[in-house]
């Protein structure tokens, strides 16, 4: 057992030859907004990186809107997501940090509220609401 500054208990690191570790956060929500969608994640993920000796959280991508990202018009959407997931990698391994303008790129889902809301009422009633997206789902 470890204890921080505070007296609060830390994972010990286990595998001090490996040098210190970083994690990213990735996590899509169908709605639009970043606030009411990630709070519980963020706070999950910023405590779990705080009670470790030697791992800390280097980034969080929170893609929006990702129920409709797949309709074609959102191609150009789509592979930014692609481009900033690669430049991202590339920024871990040749500075060991990801500059936060890549994080909040993902975030901005290019459509307006009301554009959004339109098209996901649109989806759902060419379903026939949910009984028809029910149906396909297997039971258990």
């Amino acid at each position: 057992m470890l204890l921080d500054e505070q007296g609060y208990t830390l994972h010990p690191d286990r595998f001090p030859e490996k040098g210190e570790q970083g994690f990213v956060v990735f996590s899509t929500a169908g709605f639009p907004d970043v606030e009411h969608n990630f709070e519980g994640l963020k706070l999950s993920y910023r405590m779990w990186g705080s009670h470790s000796e030697n791992m800390h959280l280097m980034g969080e991508f929170f893609l929006t809107a990702a129920e409709i990202i797949v309709q074609p018009v959102y191609e150009g959407r789509r592979n930014m997501i692609k481009d900033v997931c690669i430049k991202t990698g590339k920024q871990i391994v040749e500075q060991g940090k990801i500059d936060q303008d890549l994080m909040l790129a993902v975030q901005d889902s290019t459509v307006s509220k009301e554009t959004f809301q339109m098209q996901a009422d649109m989806f759902w009633e060419s379903l026939d609401g949910k009984k028809s997206f029910l149906s396909s789902i297997p039971k258990i």
